[in-house]
């Protein structure tokens, strides 16, 4: 097109518009704003026209559901709810009196030799020295263990022996039935113990075992794998004798230990026939043995 062509349009055109007047505009488009509540703790969910679409082939999986726990059914009954109470100061429990600890026999002696006050056991033996006489040995109540001590010595004429042993098997039996042990010692210048038994057949054969009767020594140091062991057993020291048995303070001493050892400890001495010396039975008697002549009167 021609430049005069140009000039001449745009001249037409602008008289048109002086002629006609402006065309008019177009409404503005409205605007809507979009508000979507989002509860805490989640965040924004996309507008329904902005989800996109899952293919058909890979469906979601909902999530799983929580199983509802039913709450137990509160408790019924005529007793009310105790009511809470301020902790109360514990009680303390009642005192038990202490065990007084076992002492070694040389830690007693040196104990007795040194004036310190000790325990007291089986004490306080009725004097029936002057009895007319027992016709049998009977425990006075059970014991755990009895440690009888037969005199086999060649003082112990026939007669005066038939009726130790019956004096001693009286003894055995009696404890054997409340429950006891028996352990025999024979003894002349020594000694020959048995172990601990229930069986009157092993107490009619240590009662005859052979020791060497030249002399009378009552046992002490032999005693002490018994009485060490003992471990709170209450114990019967029994001596079936004739009586005449020197005095000897080692005897003092190892029988006073055995009747400190437990309160309940007893020590019992059978002259057979006839009392024995008076050393003796005074010497067993100040610690709190129990002296008794035995006379077979009936049937043993």
């Amino acid at each position: 097109m021609s430049y005069t062509a140009s000039v001449v349009v745009h001249l037409l055109g602008a008289a048109l518009l002086w002629w006609v007047g402006p065309l008019p505009l177009p409404p503005p488009e409205e605007k809507r704003i979009s508000i979507e509540l989002v509860a805490q703790g989640q965040g924004p969910q996309p507008h329904a026209a902005m989800a996109v679409q899952q293919p058909a082939s890979t469906p979601s999986t909902p999530a799983p559901v929580p199983p509802r726990v039913k709450a137990p059914p509160a408790p019924r009954g005529s007793v009310p709810l105790p009511l809470p109470v301020s902790p109360s100061p514990p009680v303390p429990a009642p005192a038990t009196p202490a065990q007084e600890p076992t002492l070694s026999f040389s830690d007693y002696q040196a104990a007795r030799m040194d004036g310190v006050p000790l325990p007291s056991g089986g004490r306080g033996g009725t004097d029936l020295v002057t009895s007319k006489g027992k016709e049998r040995c009977d425990p006075a109540r059970p014991a755990d263990l009895v440690i009888l001590l037969y005199d086999a010595s060649g003082s112990m004429a026939d007669t005066r022996r038939a009726q130790g042993i019956h004096c001693a098997r009286q003894y055995a039996r009696g404890a054997i039935e409340r429950g006891g042990r028996v352990v025999v010692g024979s003894f002349g210048l020594n000694a020959a113990f048995s172990p601990p038994t229930r069986n009157l057949s092993d107490i009619d054969f240590a009662l005859r075992a052979p020791v060497d009767g030249r002399g009378t020594v009552l046992p002490t140091r032999e005693l002490f794998p018994w009485i060490d062991n003992a471990n709170g057993l209450v114990m019967d020291l029994v001596i079936v004798s004739d009586g005449y048995i020197p005095p000897s303070r080692e005897v003092v001493d190892a029988y006073a230990y055995f009747l400190d050892l437990h309160p309940q400890n007893r020590g019992v001495m059978y002259t057979v026939g006839q009392p024995g010396l008076r050393a003796i039975e005074s010497e067993l008697k100040d610690l709190g043995f129990d002296v008794f002549v035995y006379q077979q009167l009936g049937g043993g």
